[in-house]
């Protein structure tokens, strides 16, 4: 339940993130870029960090059919689309 609270709380974050209007770096095509938007965002805004990891926590122990979906989802994202 801890891992899929810490994934969903990333997940949120980086919502978040994206929520917001500012020029964006071009994304790495390496495995690496989404920990290093997380960690620019946890760096970027310390609080809000907290907040979403608290929150997804509490969503996560409340609904762990619901952190799997999202866990799935992002893994699913990071894979390169097969030939």
């Amino acid at each position: 339940a801890a891992v899929a609270a810490v994934i969903v709380g990333i997940a949120g974050l980086l919502a978040a993130r994206k929520a917001e209007v500012k020029p964006s770096h071009p994304a790495a095509p390496d495995g690496f870029a989404f920990a290093e938007r997380a960690i620019e965002m946890v760096k970027d805004r310390p609080i809000l960090t907290i907040g979403a990891g608290l929150a997804a926590g509490i969503i996560a122990l409340r609904n762990p059919a619901l952190a799997a979906i999202v866990a799935k989802a992002l893994l699913d994202s990071q894979r390169p689309p097969q030939r």
